[in-house]
């Protein structure tokens, strides 16, 4: 139940986060801000992983002592943004019921219709992302059915071996986040996006050959290059789309299109582990993913025309 609490007020309060970026950034502004934030989220989270690590883990304290921490630095950072994060005035809402909330989503759903470059790239972001999000998911049990300690074969790696891999991920995600920023800002988001989406691309054919743990390292760092910086560009390039004044209700289905993808691809790589048992091949069934996705990113969305669109419906 604490579980289901949590996920529901994490995934909730996301919309809202995501949502204040039209907001407080403009159009030059955008494509760095989003990645700073989520470089310093995955500094944040390695810094509480590290210090639970160093500190709670049995024998030296309790794993609920660890939740304790990860509590207060959630609610410290919150009471900042809190304080100090000032928002647009909010339009006087009258009385509010299931009716009017159908209502509102009925408008919502018709303002996507005529925002269509935003709607093609929902789509296209439902299909990466669910590749991005099902090989992180994965990606432990892969490493521990099929990466060896060493050359000698004679050693699968355990979940010790395994933790300084996710470390490091996470710490190189904060520079990569930082640059998949500038590379946006330079060059554009959609090309942005194709780097990072020929990057997993990468990973996942580079994961057909992956035995040992140092190679397995190479396959971390490439992962942690392009990780944060794929959430991030994917979000300015969507705020870009979104009409002023309707940051929440877009962001809304943006959130519900990536919980959407958080089904399909488990389910595609999980039918495949079932049917032939080699995770190797169900981990490069990710690349239609990825290659579905960028083609429709590719075909159907025109970012300028898309940017018209959003400020006509403003």
């Amino acid at each position: 139940m604490l579980i289901l609490l949590a996920n529901v007020g994490f995934e909730g309060g996301n919309v809202f986060y995501n949502a204040f970026l039209p907001d407080i950034a403009d159009d030059r502004e955008r494509d760095y801000l989003s990645s700073a934030g989520f470089a310093f989220g995955y500094l944040g989270g390695v810094l509480v992983l590290i210090a639970s690590l160093a500190f709670f883990v049995p024998p030296r304290g309790s794993v609920h002592n660890a939740f304790l921490l990860i509590g207060l630095w959630w609610g410290g950072w919150a009471l900042l943004t809190f304080v100090l994060l000032r928002e647009r005035p909010a339009r006087k809402a009258g009385r509010v019921g299931f009716g009017a909330v159908l209502r509102e989503l009925g408008h919502t759903i018709g303002g996507i219709r005529r925002t269509p470059n935003a709607a093609w790239f929902l789509l296209a972001f439902l299909l990466y992302n669910d590749g991005i999000a099902t090989l992180i998911s994965n990606a432990t049990p892969y490493a521990l059915q099929n990466i060896f300690v060493d050359g000698t074969m004679a050693k699968l790696i355990t979940l010790n071996e395994l933790i300084p891999v996710m470390i490091m991920i996470q710490l190189i995600a904060f520079p990569g986040a930082i640059f998949c920023g500038w590379l946006a800002t330079r060059y554009g988001e959609k090309r942005t996006l194709y780097f990072i989406l020929i990057v997993f691309t990468t990973v996942v054919t580079y994961g057909q050959v992956v035995q040992v743990l140092w190679e397995f390292y190479i396959m971390g760092a490439m992962i942690g290059v392009v990780l944060g910086g794929g959430q991030a560009i994917s979000r300015s390039l969507f705020a870009s789309l979104v009409p002023p004044g309707k940051n929440a209700e877009f962001f809304g289905f943006y959130a519900i299109s990536s919980k959407v993808s958080a089904m399909i691809g488990p389910f595609v790589y999980g039918g495949l582990l079932l049917l032939t048992g080699d995770t190797r091949l169900a981990l490069l069934s990710l690349t239609l993913f990825f290659l579905a996705g960028g083609l429709v990113l590719f075909f159907r969305v025109n970012v300028e025309k898309g940017r018209e669109e959003a400020q006509a419906q403003g």
